[in-house]
């Protein structure tokens, strides 16, 4: 039985591992919002509510892969539809909440 050279099995496995990665892989879109002072303290709850599907806010439900994280002072979250993320920036703005965009 022949065996395959080092180089020959490090350039099929970035082959094959590269075909998965084009198969599998998704883009992912990213939004802060930036809370100031006590209007911002239920945005975090808000969109946690819209994640677990609890609530619609924008008139929008949650995509499946939605993630929401709370820190000191802002909300960041996540997901692979940005047409999503984009209402939902328009909607934080128009209210007066300052956002990083989609990116």
């Amino acid at each position: 039985m022949a065996t395959i050279p080092t180089h020959h099995r490090v350039v099929l496995a970035r082959a094959v591992a590269a075909r998965y990665l084009s198969e599998v892989a998704r883009p992912e879109y990213r939004l802060t919002i930036f809370l100031s002072g006590a209007e911002g303290r239920n945005i975090p709850s808000l969109l946690s509510g819209m994640r677990d599907g609890r609530l619609r806010l924008a008139g929008m439900s949650a995509p499946p892969d939605f993630g929401v994280r709370e820190e000191f002072d802002s909300v960041a979250v996540w997901s692979s539809e940005d047409k999503t993320l984009r209402k939902l920036a328009a909607w934080f703005e128009a209210r007066g909440f300052e956002t990083s965009g989609v990116h």
